[in-house]
């Protein structure tokens, strides 16, 4: 079982020192200039670094090297006695490390949940008292002090001062926010947890993404007091978690409905989306008008009304959604979806020419944004056969409002010639943003917290300034420092939000450093060994990772997906599987190497079973490839806009067209390609073919 919660250690994020010193240059020359005299007794990671090395591999052992580190190295003096601490813990000697703990709580607020944390471990056996305080101050700070731990060490301290009550009111908090951690197990074993307790502990299994056994707890609260409310929530779990018994999940909100109780109402509703996901769509139809006429005025009703119009136009029945969709535009929170839905089922119905004046009125609304385009898009091709002429003069005007996104390079591959070129980014030269004087000190520091191996501690010292930095407008020199200390989100985040209006516009050599930064590539030498002996190439898992997670190692997503690819723990669990590995544990996601290696596999996967062509790719890779194929519908072949814009979850059209717009972006930023050469892997037309693969 995957956790989130895991113990502090030093993070696998890229690059290490070595390859930070050789990429020198990011940051102004003077910089380095005005370092030296901060670290008069040596470079930064002359001892410093294998004194961190030794920390990591033997804690215990590395007392003697951390000391003399610290005495040669006192800019990054404090960050080092942090880990001093620890190590005087993992030597057994209590005192040395609450001393030393302390001394960094006193000069250094950046570090002190970290050393609060370490001080009341080593105060817990003498001094209660001080154990609690300590833990009161080290409040959750990821991935310092993990809550679990810190409040089984705070129930321990109070029941050793005497204070049981106070003990037990955190074990049966411990129990409730935390059923998937050993200490919330035990914690669950110390104290008698009531109804209500049993519902929340529940509820943290499924944070926790442990759905069986939040569904085995359900199930026998089913049969007790809470019936109604377990099964309501079990019956939801199987809708929206598990997703493998749809029938069950009917049985269930029937149960509740018959029941009469406070969710009886929405279970109702609920059956008829049951019978949906499973593809009963008669059954559905029926499902939402029984709602519907037990609940005109429903807390539902403007879903059952939309969904009921959406089903028919996911089955085909064109004609019959665009009267239902038409009748939903006048109002409601559905309103937005139903004008397009309408415009839409129109098109399809072939009436393109009834379609283009509603295409032209979602356009006109607002102007640029993603909804404007998509309807522009289609308007222009409603007119292609009847006004070729007018045709082009919006495809025009689309390419010229946006050239790279996906309705421009659509544009684009299926009229080559028509729009001028774009050509390939000059290569990368080196730079050097300026860094403001009143923030020179904290930036050298960063940097020797860098290159002494303390990546963590530098992306935190920059993380402290950089409100700062912004409010100074010295983004760039924020976006330039976190590539110094290896923290790509950070530079990918800092670019894009100050740099917005120039990445929207076409990518030009004047820009070119602004292009690259937004579009970083990341953990080199980890995606090249994954991306080895595949045909994957790491534009595109940089792509991928982009849009997955922006860089961020921690991610988690509402659909409990987690770190750089965004894996869900079952799937990394089935390609361990099908590689051979099933007696592999399942390593921490959160780590780069294992997340890349896994993602990267399952990209090569999804090219192989559908012919390499990225649009089928990226969607098997967001919505699953048995959803990609019941989506082909029996067809063969499919144009690309089309199919793309009739694939039934939004999320997934839009991450289709973000997906594909970013790898041509990738090749033209770093790939030394023209934006129309870099797009030549857009395909016009798909190959529906079914072939056998993954199916997970």
């Amino acid at each position: 079982m995957l956790r989130l919660a895991r113990a502090p250690r030093h993070r696998g994020r890229p690059p290490r020192a070595a390859a930070l010193r050789a990429r020198r240059g990011l940051i102004l020359a003077g910089l380095l200039l005005v370092a030296l005299p901060c670290t008069a007794h040596g470079g930064p990671s002359d001892g410093a670094e294998d004194a961190v090395a030794r920390f990591h591999t033997r804690r215990a052992e590395a007392v003697a090297p951390l000391r003399r580190a610290i005495e040669r190295h006192p800019l990054v003096a404090e960050a080092l006695r942090t880990l001093l601490a620890e190590a005087h813990l993992a030597a057994g000697d209590a005192d040395a490390a609450r001393a030393a703990a302390e001394k960094v709580i006193a000069a250094d607020p950046r570090w002190a949940h970290r050393a609060a944390y370490i001080a009341a471990r080593a105060a817990l056996a003498t001094d209660c008292k001080a154990a609690i305080a300590h833990l009161e101050a080290a409040r959750l700070d990821p991935p310092w002090v993990r809550e679990a731990p810190r409040l089984a060490l705070l129930s321990a301290a109070h029941a050793r001062c005497g204070d049981a009550e106070t003990a037990a009111g955190i074990d049966r908090a411990l129990a409730v926010r935390h059923p998937d951690s050993p200490e919330g197990e035990a914690a669950a074993g110390r104290v008698e947890l009531d109804l209500a307790d049993h519902l929340k502990r529940a509820e943290g299994f499924e944070r926790a993404r442990d759905y069986p056994s939040a569904a085995r707890l359900l199930e026998r609260l089913a049969e007790g007091p809470a019936g109604d409310e377990a099964r309501f929530r079990l019956g939801k779990l199987h809708l929206d978690r598990i997703r493998d018994d749809f029938v069950r999940a009917e049985s269930l909100f029937a149960a509740v409905a018959r029941g009469g109780g406070e969710h009886a109402e929405e279970a109702g509703y609920l059956i008829p989306v049951t019978r949906g996901r499973r593809g009963d769509i008669v059954g559905a139809l029926r499902g939402y008008a029984a709602y519907l006429a037990a609940h005109p005025r429903g807390a539902h009703a403007e879903d059952a009304r939309f969904f009921s119009a959406f089903l028919q136009y996911e089955h085909g029945r064109y004609a019959d959604a665009a009267k239902a969709f038409a009748r939903l535009r006048d109002g409601g929170k559905w309103r937005s979806a139903a004008e397009w839905y309408h415009a839409w089922c129109l098109y399809l119905a072939g009436r393109p020419a009834d379609a283009v004046p509603l295409f032209d009125a979602i356009a006109r609304r607002a102007p640029g944004s993603t909804a404007a385009r998509q309807a522009a898009y289609w308007a222009a091709r409603s007119l292609e056969a009847t006004a070729p002429e007018r045709a082009a003069e919006r495809r025009r005007a689309l390419v010229e409002q946006r050239a790279h996104d996906w309705y421009g390079l659509l544009i684009r591959r299926r009229h080559p010639g028509e729009h001028p070129p774009i050509p390939a980014l000059p290569a990368a030269t080196a730079s050097k943003p300026i860094v403001p004087p009143a923030f020179m000190g904290r930036a050298v520091e960063i940097q020797a917290l860098a290159d002494a191996g303390l990546p963590d501690f530098a992306r935190r010292a920059l993380a402290a300034i950089s409100d700062e930095l912004r409010r100074a407008d010295a983004w760039d020199a924020e976006a330039a420092l976190a590539a110094e200390v290896g923290d790509p989100e950070r530079v990918y985040r800092a670019t894009a939000i100050r740099h917005r209006d120039t990445l929207r516009g076409p990518p030009g050599a004047e820009h070119a450093e602004i292009w690259r930064r937004a579009h970083p590539r990341a953990w080199i030498p980890l995606v090249e060994q994954a991306a080895r002996g595949t045909d994957v190439e790491p534009p595109l898992v940089w792509s991928f990772i982009r849009k997955e997670s922006a860089f961020d190692p921690d991610a988690v997503s509402p659909a409990h997906a987690v770190g750089l690819m965004q894996l869900l723990p079952r799937t990394a669990r089935a390609i361990l599987d099908a590689r051979g590995q099933s007696a592999r544990p399942l390593p921490d996601l959160f780590e780069p190497a294992a997340n890349i290696d896994l993602g990267t596999w399952y990209i090569d996967a999804l090219q192989q079973r559908f012919g390499g062509q990225l649009p089928l790719v990226a969607a098997a890779y967001n919505a699953g490839p048995s959803s990609l194929v019941g989506w082909f519908r029996g067809r063969r072949v499919a144009p690309v806009d089309l199919f793309v814009d009739t694939i039934p979850f939004r999320e997934t059209r839009e991450y289709v067209k973000l997906l594909v717009a970013t790898r041509v972006l990738y090749g033209l930023v770093h790939g030394g390609e023209d934006l129309d050469a870099a797009a030549a892997d857009l395909p016009v037309e798909l190959d529906l073919t079914v072939r056998p693969g993954v199916d997970f």
